[in-house]
């Protein structure tokens, strides 16, 4: 908007923009929050054990075990109340030798996502991890902890390998 050659902002989120901006620049003390309501479920793509119902497209069939892939793996359901600094991490193995895997964090208004293909489930990032070089030369396989953090008015990620001496 255009008014008396001054620009006029308005934020698409205008109570969550007045927060933010009254906690980053002091006028709220940030001791006295100690939670926060989450406006979104988070999760990631996970493989869990194929269950009748599941799409059979999504079928992987790997050393006589059945996995489901595309799985939506819950950090946090959308309405849930979730204690400053609140940490929830999934960890999970990635196939042995790997030099670099990804990993993919998706958000959705629904409570109970199956998958990250269903309607409504958006991508929110993707976090890169590169396997150091003793990783990368074990037999058995690596793993990644994938954490989210829920700061304040943030949700951060944080992506680490979590490897054995090789």
């Amino acid at each position: 908007m255009y008014f008396h050659k001054r620009y006029i902002i308005n934020p698409i989120e205008a109570r969550s923009a007045v927060c933010r901006g009254a906690l980053a620049f002091g006028a709220v003390d940030a001791e006295l929050m100690l939670s926060r309501t989450s406006k979104k479920t988070y999760g990631n793509r996970v493989s869990r054990g194929f269950r009748m119902g599941d799409p059979k497209e999504y079928l992987l069939e790997e050393g006589g075990l059945s996995y489901c892939q595309n799985a939506f793996g819950v950090f946090v359901k959308i309405g849930e109340e979730v204690h400053v600094d609140h940490q929830a991490k999934h960890v999970f193995e990635v196939e042995p030798h790997s030099k670099v895997t990804e990993v993919e964090v998706f958000a959705t208004d629904s409570p109970q996502p199956k998958f990250v293909t269903d309607f409504g489930v958006e991508e929110v990032g993707t976090w890169t991890y590169r396997f150091p070089v003793h990783a990368q030369r074990m037999d058995d396989p690596p793993e990644i902890e994938v954490s989210m953090f829920f700061r304040y008015s943030q949700v951060l990620p944080r992506l680490h390998g979590v490897v054995g001496e090789g």
